[in-house]
């Protein structure tokens, strides 16, 4: 009886987190309030951030290249340059105009 009732939590918490509200945001404005994020840390990891809340987000921020256009890279003495970072942001932003910085 205990393992049906932990049963029927579990199912309760998965269809309540598809009843919310973030759920029903549109993606124009999903991609509005992205974009104030993502250009307000100005890193190269705040579209990857936001890409791995959840897949719907994730299909929202790949899908706007505008998310991928304006980054700043810091340099560590000593490192490589994150060259697969820049290819996918490349990739990403499509025509967008670029804006980065190291």
């Amino acid at each position: 009886m205990q393992h049906k009732r932990d049963r029927l939590v579990v199912h309760l918490r998965d269809y309540s987190a598809l009843l919310s509200p973030i759920r029903r945001v549109p993606n124009d404005v999903l991609c509005v309030i992205f974009g104030h994020y993502c250009r307000s840390y100005k890193t190269a990891r705040a579209p990857v951030k936001l890409a791995s809340i959840c897949s719907h987000w994730r299909s929202v921020v790949i899908s706007t290249p505008s998310l991928w256009s304006n980054f700043t890279f810091s340099s560590v003495p000593g490192l490589p340059p994150r060259l697969p970072l820049i290819e996918l942001i490349l990739d990403r932003s499509r025509q967008q105009p670029l804006e980065i910085r190291v």
